[in-house]
C-alpha cells in the first residue's frame, strides 16, 4: 500500500488518488480511510473540514464510529460550524447502533433539552443504555475534570487493568457546554475561608487560578 509503504514505495499523492477512486465506487473501507487520512493529516496538515465530508459519507453508510465523530464535529464545531441539533441526531444514530459514549451524550441532550425536546424519561433510558454499554461515572468525572480551566493533565487512581482501561476511555466522552454547566452546578461547594474573603474584597484582582473556584460566586 502506497499510504504506508507496505510492499511498495510510499507515495501519499498516489495513495490519496487511489482511495478517492475507490471511494467514488462507494467502497466503504476507502471512504473510512479517506476520513482518517484527512483527519490525521498524512503527509500534510490535517484538513478537518475535508475529513468531516468523508466521515459523513461513512456515517450515512452505517459506520458507527463515523456517526459518533459526526456528533462530535457538530457538538464542538470542529471542521464544521457548531450545530447542536445535528450533533444530537448523529449521536443518537450512533447510540442506536450500540455506541455507549454516544448513548451517554444523547442522555444528557434529552436531560438538558439540548438539540432535542427535553424529556427526562428518554434521558433515563439512554443513561441505562450507556451504563449497559460501559460509560462509567468515573469516565464522566474524568471527562469533566479534563475540561476544567487550568487542567492540562490528570493522575488517575486505577488499581487494576480494568480500571485503567475504563479511565483511559474517558477521552472519548464528549460533554456539551450545557452538560458541563449542569455538572458544575451539581458539584459546586460553598466558599470556605479565605476564598469568600477574596471574593468580597479582591474580586478585581483575582488570578485565573482563583477565578476557577471563585468566579461562579461573584
Amino acid at each position: 500500500m502506497r499510504l504506508n509503504g507496505r510492499g511498495v514505495a510510499k507515495d501519499i499523492d498516489q495513495a490519496e488518488t487511489a482511495l478517492r477512486k475507490a471511494a467514488r465506487k462507494d467502497y466503504l473501507p476507502a471512504i473510512q480511510a479517506l476520513a482518517e487520512f484527512y483527519s490525521h493529516g498524512a503527509g500534510s496538515e490535517p484538513d478537518l473540514r475535508e475529513a468531516a465530508v468523508w466521515y459523513e459519507k461513512a456515517a450515512e453508510r452505517g459506520d458507527v464510529q463515523a456517526q459518533f465523530f459526526m456528533g462530535r464535529f457538530y457538538a464542538t464545531g470542529t471542521g464544521l460550524g457548531p450545530n447542536i441539533r445535528q450533533a444530537a441526531k448523529w449521536f443518537e444514530r450512533a447510540a442506536e447502533n450500540g455506541h455507549a459514549t454516544a448513548a451517554f451524550n444523547v442522555a444528557m441532550f434529552y436531560l438538558n433539552g439540548s438539540g432535542v425536546e427535553r424529556n427526562v424519561e428518554t434521558a433515563i433510558k439512554w443513561f441505562e443504555r450507556a451504563s449497559e454499554g460501559g460509560v462509567s461515572a468515573a469516565q464522566v468525572g474524568l471527562a469533566w475534570t479534563l475540561g476544567r480551566p487550568g487542567v492540562s493533565s490528570l493522575i488517575v487512581g486505577a488499581r487494576t487493568e480494568e480500571q485503567l482501561a475504563d479511565n483511559l476511555a474517558a477521552v472519548e466522552v464528549e460533554l456539551s457546554q450545557d452538560e458541563r454547566r449542569r455538572l458544575d452546578e451539581l458539584s459546586a461547594l460553598p466558599l470556605l475561608y479565605p476564598f469568600w474573603h477574596q471574593a468580597a474584597s479582591a474580586s478585581d484582582r483575582l488570578s485565573e487560578a482563583d477565578l476557577t473556584l471563585i468566579a461562579p460566586h461573584l
